[in-house]
């Protein structure tokens, strides 16, 4: 060993450990630092001016409007006029100066007194006009059982001659708290189709464009629910004008319900002329033998959706959802399934093939538009003559 190794030795050990100790304090000072840190403030968090707790971005006025009504009942002129009058002004607040009130809730005093005479003054033209407008905004909105939406509800008020465009309309709706009525519930299986029946065609092929009645029709199964059970629906739809042609209900799932919807379609007028194709999904019921006999004896083509595959059948299972949200679940669970039969009933016949306005028409109700396509035959077949 060379002459004072040991000492030599014993001071590189203990630089090593002051090293090493220092590092670790190093490190353990960043970690309390990061600690520390904060996250920066977002939208005036934690500022003195910014974040009051009263101010709401993009509700601006209503907040102004609420800091001039506390400021009119706690100036030391006294509170509102209205208030004395009927002698319920709050005696037990302390009275400020208008301009210290303004200051600390960061309003103008000229705004706040504009304000006060604004609100004892009568309404101007263009507020009454926004008050009725609103006011027929509201019945439009109720007449549709909750149903419409901004655009439909602009579209009712037009054919009333109320004069306002879709963006103001949507502003009264957004005002008045106005959203038509949308829900989801379990779903139950309708469709089985793990059979050995034929399966047709797909010769619709998404292709739901029609030019004239009784061209392309589609069907599906649903199910309603009530306290005595499961009712199934079976509606027909027709491409060209989205009226529902044809229905039936019943407690079961087999084969004649399917036919009684197909027989109800043609006992209710429709004719079958020329080419026409009824779509559904691979449902035991669709393919079964009965039923193709029925579409067969009418006339009618058939064509079936690819397995699994809701798209090709996706206008019927649009209008199901329609039923649903906009129908049954406003209402309370059925006690029968009369019951829920005679309100389906009321919604397809009353409120949907003669209420509802329809976008894809033009918003006309899907009577209206059959009707119109037929006056407009009858003119050319006239005009011919």
């Amino acid at each position: 060993m060379f002459p004072g190794g040991g000492a030599s030795l014993e001071r590189h050990r203990s630089a090593a450990c002051s090293r090493s100790f220092a590092s670790h304090a190093t490190r353990r000072r960043r970690s309390q630092a990061i600690a520390k840190r904060e996250r920066p403030a977002e939208n005036g968090e934690r500022h003195p001016k910014k974040s009051d707790g009263v101010l709401r971005e993009g509700d601006v006025l209503k907040v102004t409007a609420a800091k001039y009504a506390w400021i009119d009942e706690h100036c030391a002129s006294g509170s509102s006029p209205e208030a004395h009058a009927s002698g319920h002004a709050p005696e037990h607040h302390a009275s400020w100066p208008v301009a210290v009130l303004c200051d600390v809730l960061q309003v103008s005093r000229s705004g706040f007194y504009d304000w006060r005479q604004r609100k004892n003054s009568p309404p101007t033209p263009g507020e009454v006009k926004r008050r009725e407008r609103l006011a027929a905004v509201e019945e439009a909105f109720h007449a549709s059982r909750e149903i419409y939406g901004y655009r439909k509800i602009h579209a009712a008020l037009r054919r009333k001659g109320v004069a306002c465009s879709p963006n103001t309309v949507h502003a009264d709706c957004q005002h008045a708290g106005i959203k038509s009525v949308t829900r989801r519930k379990y779903r139950v299986k309708t469709t089985d189709s793990n059979h050995q029946h034929a399966i047709a065609n797909n010769v619709l092929n998404r292709d739901f464009t029609a030019s004239k009645p009784n061209e392309k029709w589609l069907t599906d199964i649903t199910y309603v629910d009530t306290l005595e059970g499961w009712l199934y629906v079976v509606v027909i739809l027709d491409m060209f004008s989205r009226k529902i042609v044809g229905y039936a209900m019943a407690d079961h799932l087999r084969a004649s319900l399917v036919v009684s919807a197909l027989k109800s379609a043609l006992m209710l007028g429709r004719k079958i002329v020329g080419e026409i194709f009824l779509h559904s999904d691979r449902g035991v019921q669709f393919a079964s033998s009965e039923f193709r006999e029925a579409l067969r004896l009418a006339g009618i083509g058939q064509s079936m959706s690819r397995a699994g595959d809701c798209w090709d059948n996706a206008p019927c299972e649009s209008w199901f959802g329609k039923l649903k949200s906009e129908w049954i679940y406003q209402q309370d669970v059925f006690a029968t399934r009369k019951e829920a039969e005679l309100a389906i009933v009321e919604y397809i016949e009353m409120i949907y093939n003669g209420e509802r306005l329809h976008q894809s028409l033009d918003y006309q109700t899907p009577n209206e538009f059959e009707a119109n396509y037929f006056d407009e035959q009858l003119e050319l077949t006239n005009t011919l003559k």
